[in-house]
Order: C-alpha cells, then structure tokens, then sequence
C-alpha cells in the first residue's frame, strides 16, 4: 500500500519498482474531501492544499510515471476517476468539486495527445445510483 498524502518523496521509489512491468492499465482512483460540507473560506489552507495533493498531483504523477511505458509499446488504456460533482457543482464542496473537474480536464487532453499513440485514456464519474460512463 501507498500512502499518497505522504507528498512528492513517494514517486520516486513508486517509479523504481515499476520500472520494469509491462504495465497495460492505470487506474487513478485517489480521492479526498471535506469531512462535511463547508464554505470555502472556512477551510483551513491544510485541508484544501491536501485535498489538491490527493485528487491532482497524485494522478499526474502516476500517469507521468506510467504513460512513457504505454507510449513506448504503443498501447495503454488509463482510466481516471472523478465524481459526479465535477458535473453537478455542489455548493459548499468548491474545492473538491474543482479537483474533479481538473480530472476530467486532464483526462480529455491527454487522450487528445495520445490517442495517435494507442493510448486510451477515460475518466469516469461514479454516480450515486448508477456508474456514469465519460469516453474520452
């Protein structure tokens, strides 16, 4: 297990022991919020600079670490993903709602960068009835 709230000194040790698989799949399932919906300017700076840590940067770093791979054997397929407030824009969860649209955003360009490279890559939102299915 990882622990990606641990910051940037984990991805280079994560990178080391991948280096050598044949990775075909990411999936970018990391996700933090608020204990309970609050406004915004009652966040303290912690809360939402850790929540941008876990729903960003720990996607971007994975990917960055396992997309070279899939671009080199010309195939991959990486799924991220986000949640159905990226779509919704709940009130009193701005900043996690905005760490998902990001997710979304990622996703839509990288699959414009890659797809020529047979690189598939989705983000999805789970819904709360049923699993809501973005192809990018």
């Amino acid at each position: 297990p990882v622990d990606f709230s641990a910051g940037q000194a984990i991805y280079p040790a994560i990178a080391e022991q991948l280096r050598n698989l044949d990775i075909g799949v990411l999936v970018n399932n990391v996700g933090y919020s608020y204990p309970y919906p609050d406004y915004f300017a009652n966040l303290p700076a912690d809360r939402f600079y850790r929540i941008i840590e876990l729903n960003c940067q720990s996607m971007i770093q994975m990917t960055h670490i396992v997309l070279p791979g899939m671009v080199k054997r010309n195939r991959g397929l990486v799924v991220n993903l986000s949640s159905i407030t990226s779509i919704l824009h709940p009130v009193l969860l701005t900043v996690y709602s905005a760490t998902k649209k990001f997710v979304n955003t990622f996703s839509e360009g990288l699959r414009a960068e890659y797809s020529s490279k047979g690189i598939s890559v989705q983000w999805r939102d789970l819904c709360s009835f049923s699993y809501c299915y973005h192809w990018s």
